[in-house]
């Protein structure tokens, strides 16, 4: 196989892996709920003012930015703190 077509394969992949689509905070939202309601974990609002929402899992605040879609990181970064409630793996 040719360098240039070894090379070209190789950025095509790196930009399927790097490339996310963007989560809207609605929909993590409305995750997070449905999650604790079945596990019996209060998920209430406490403030929405600023930059951020921040509301109430159980014991745990969790940030949320001010707009629609969360990226990559943010949104790994809010799974991250719902884990200490909802237990590891609970988005899948």
């Amino acid at each position: 196989m040719d360098y240039t077509v070894r090379l070209s394969i190789a950025f095509a992949f790196a930009e399927k892996l790097f490339t996310s689509p963007m989560v809207k905070k609605r929909e993590l939202k409305k995750l997070i709920n449905v999650k604790a309601k079945e596990r019996g974990i209060l998920f209430v609002e406490l403030r929405h003012r600023g930059d951020h929402e921040v509301y109430l899992l159980g014991k745990t605040k969790i940030q949320f930015g001010k707009h629609k879609a969360l990226k990559h990181g943010e949104f790994y970064a809010i799974v991250k703190d719902c884990e200490q409630e909802l237990g590891v793996g609970w988005w899948r």
